[in-house]
């Protein structure tokens, strides 16, 4: 299971989307630094999961179909 920790810092599918390195230990601190770097994470947080809550819903339509 992906839990928030492994999806924002470890989970390699969306290494891209992070563009860097990010760690627990300095991403408040990186995220108060400048309203940018709060709001591109706040948009990382609602793509990725944006992205699972939809890919939940095909889960649950395919497994009503068959």
């Amino acid at each position: 299971m992906d839990d928030a920790e492994h999806v924002f810092f470890k989970c390699d599918r969306w290494l891209r989307q992070r563009l860097e390195e990010v760690t627990p230990e300095h991403i408040i601190p990186c995220m108060l630094k400048r309203g940018r770097n709060w709001d591109v994470a706040s948009d990382f947080v609602n793509q990725v999961q944006s992205t699972r809550e939809n890919e939940e819903r095909e889960r649950q339509r395919n497994q009503i179909v068959h």
